[in-house]
């Protein structure tokens, strides 16, 4: 297999790119894509998250799904694909989130209202 420098990974397509990793699954491949579009997934990260270090997160979670993602998919256009994968990518994340505050939010509450029945119970029977 022939490494290339990766200055001449700069002339290759996106498309071309994907091509390429496919065919050989060298990571270089989607590193140059890496380099390409970083700023793009973190700006789509940031505006869903809000926080800086969340984003970062995602980013790099986000083009580690694409070494699996590139070889299920047929692209035609990447840039509007990977706007894509990424939006949902963060909202599966806020998702999460929220479903993990919910369940946390319940079980509080039901801790608190254990709470209040055991200690009904334990004056009732102190009487």
């Amino acid at each position: 297999m022939l490494f290339f420098q990766s200055n001449n990974f700069k002339k290759y397509s996106d498309l071309e790119l994907i091509e390429h990793y496919k065919k050989t699954t060298n990571n270089k491949y989607i590193g140059e894509l890496f380099n390409r579009y970083t700023i793009f997934v973190l700006g789509i990260s940031l505006k869903y998250f809000k926080d800086e270090d969340k984003s970062k997160d995602a980013t790099m979670q986000i083009f580690e799904k694409l070494l699996v993602d590139l070889m299920d998919h047929s692209i035609q256009n990447f840039r509007p694909w990977l706007h894509q994968v990424t939006r949902n990518f963060c909202l599966m994340e806020l998702r999460k989130e929220q479903s993990l505050l919910k369940k946390t939010i319940e079980l509080e509450h039901s801790n608190s209202t254990f709470m209040e029945s055991s200690s009904s119970i334990l004056s009732l029977i102190h009487i």
